[in-house]
């Protein structure tokens, strides 16, 4: 992936440039190293704990200006704005084709000014009530969420992004400050632009404009959790066939966050993946009837290995998968085989980066972990089927495992 250029301001502010000549459209991204699990934190002035939903909370307060929604304002530009939140991640955005240099400005106005009053607080109560109902009723993202609560016990990474009602009734004007305050720093967020924009411009306009005050910075704390909290969930809600979401906890954290994820992917598409021989038998046994999702996710104190989907009888798709590791384990990875999955593996992200939003979401994500887009492409050719093999016995373990089923009533 050609055209990338990282720059650090004299702020601390990280700024990267990812070029795509001939593109039509532009976007920008604004992410702040700091989501859904950054409750418990450690500042100069000593520990203190967030309601959970806070950082999704201060994402739908930022754009709320003095003279109204800013949203309003992209669109004046003819600009579309947005936002979202991970685990470790939260994030704003716009998209344009014209006005690019203003549309910035605005961004820089939006996440260094935030307006954040009680009144404006509680009148965003409700929408946001009606958004934890609505992945309340969502199979998918319960099953997800069901899986995390089975794999840790008080990691913050266990409660869905939003939080509960509960949780957002303890949040206010004061709140939202001290996670801005807090975690709003320079050197904790990054600056993403891509399409066909000049870099130097884009540097210069960043470095001015993206101005964040003086912070107490803090730092967000995590329990250490090495045993399993449950092996098995069960939810019933109305689906018409189970879903599944199965995690596997990193217990080891000596392998650098990059390695971790490249080596568990390569891993999940060599024995559950859509080409891989279980899959095929899942498929012609009805068991599966799509390729499941294949992800591993990452972040200060965990670390999981997660595939999702759909399934008849998700217990018995559970005893093929364990099986088909036991193979691999036993007669090992071919060398030919490994090979055809790394290059697949590196033309789907290379293809992947086609796409504008992925860039700067993708340019996000490595910088929560602290990966360089570029040694992505560079570490591909250092795994081999030795160093698989130790992975997948150390984390692909049936001690390590919790898999939430989503039934029918």
């Amino acid at each position: 992936m050609n055209g990338i250029t990282y720059k650090t301001a004299k702020s601390g502010l990280t700024l990267c440039c990812i070029k795509k000549p001939g593109y039509v459209e532009k976007q920008a991204m604004v992410a702040v190293n700091c989501g859904s699990a950054d409750v418990n934190l450690t500042g100069e002035r000593g520990g203190f704990t967030l309601p959970y939903g806070t950082a999704h909370y201060l994402e739908h307060k930022m754009f709320e200006k003095k003279h109204g929604n800013i949203f309003d304002d992209f669109s004046a530009l003819g600009a579309d704005a947005n936002a979202y939140t991970s685990l470790d991640t939260t994030a704003y955005y716009f998209t344009c084709r014209d006005n690019f240099k203003k549309c910035l400005s605005l961004l820089a106005k939006m996440v260094t000014e935030p307006h954040l009053t009680d009144k404006g607080v509680e009148s965003e109560r409700g929408i946001i009530e009606s958004e934890i109902t609505m992945y309340e009723d969502d199979p998918g993202w319960q099953a997800y969420f069901g899986m995390l609560g089975g794999l840790y016990a008080e990691n913050p990474v266990r409660v869905p992004i939003a939080g509960s009602k509960e949780d957002i009734s303890r949040i206010n004007a004061d709140t939202l400050k001290l996670l801005y305050r807090s975690m709003y720093t320079p050197d904790n967020i990054i600056v993403i632009a891509t399409g066909d924009i000049d870099e130097e411009s884009f540097f210069d306009q960043a470095e001015k404009e993206f101005v964040f005050s003086p912070r107490e910075k803090a730092r967000s704390e995590f329990p250490k959790e090495d045993n399993i909290n449950r092996v098995s969930v069960k939810k019933h809600m109305s689906v018409a066939t189970p879903i599944f979401s199965i995690g596997y906890k990193e217990k080891d954290f000596d392998m650098p966050p990059l390695m971790r994820m490249l080596t568990s992917r390569i891993l999940m598409d060599i024995f559950a993946g859509k080409g891989s021989v279980l899959y095929e038998k899942l498929y012609t046994s009805g068991l599966c009837t799509a390729p499941p999702t294949l992800e591993y996710i990452c972040g200060s104190g965990y670390g999981i290995s997660v595939i999702s989907g759909s399934s008849s009888k998700p217990e018995i798709l559970l005893s093929r998968l364990d099986n088909e590791i036991d193979n691999f384990l036993s007669y090992g990875i071919s060398e030919k085989y490994l090979k055809r999955i790394i290059a697949k593996s590196r033309g789907e992200l290379k293809q992947n980066t086609d796409s504008l939003s992925f860039c700067c979401s993708f340019a996000a994500d490595c910088f929560a972990k602290s990966i360089k887009i570029l040694d992505i492409f560079d570490k591909y050719d250092n795994i081999n089927s030795d160093e698989l093999l130790l992975r997948l016995k150390d984390h692909f373990r049936a001690d390590s495992l919790c898999m939430c089923e989503i039934l029918p009533n």
